[in-house]
């Protein structure tokens, strides 16, 4: 009994080291095929590390960054809210504040997408975007939401690598 114990024992602990004490990776990568054109579309996508209180019907929502590069739409960074109405419609731009760690904030001037989901906002100016994002550890983004104001959610960029979404091969490759 004592010998089967040990046996366990040794094979639980390197388990539970890996998932509590191994480095996770913030950063999630998506390929798939555009059905139009064949081509491969690449997403990186982090989820923010808080979260808000909406008033009714929405609740407690997180958000997601996304680096995009479509082989139709070209390169887009999206803010993508859980739940809620961001004040960002195709037709009025909204404006969306971006801090890089400890350094000024930068204004974007948001968009909706051409669906109207309100949960959705395109930031213009992906190359400058990503120039201040490389290097970023906290990177915060500040939306407005209907009849809930300002919030700004947090980030944590620091694993970004940025040459995962700079090119565009001509077929998908594996997930990783």
């Amino acid at each position: 009994m004592v010998g089967k114990r040990m046996k366990i024992k040794t094979r639980i602990l390197p388990l539970v080291f890996f998932l509590f004490c191994a480095p996770a990776f913030s950063w999630s990568l998506d390929v798939k095929t555009d059905d139009m054109t064949g081509k491969v579309i690449q997403t990186l996508a982090v989820e923010s590390t808080n979260s808000h209180t909406l008033s009714w019907p929405y609740g407690r929502i997180s958000a997601r960054l996304l680096l995009r590069n479509h082989p139709r739409y070209g390169k887009d960074i999206l803010f993508i809210a859980d739940n809620g109405q961001l004040m960002c419609h195709s037709y009025a731009p909204c404006k969306v504040l971006v801090r890089f760690d400890d350094k000024p904030p930068m204004t974007f001037m948001g968009t909706g997408p051409s669906d109207g989901d309100s949960t959705v906002a395109f930031l213009p100016g992906f190359d400058r975007f990503i120039s201040a994002l490389k290097g970023a550890k906290i990177t915060k983004v500040e939306v407005e939401f209907y009849q809930n104001g300002r919030r700004v959610f947090e980030f944590d960029t620091s694993d970004l690598d940025a040459s995962k979404i700079s090119t565009r091969p001509d077929k998908p490759t594996q997930k990783r």
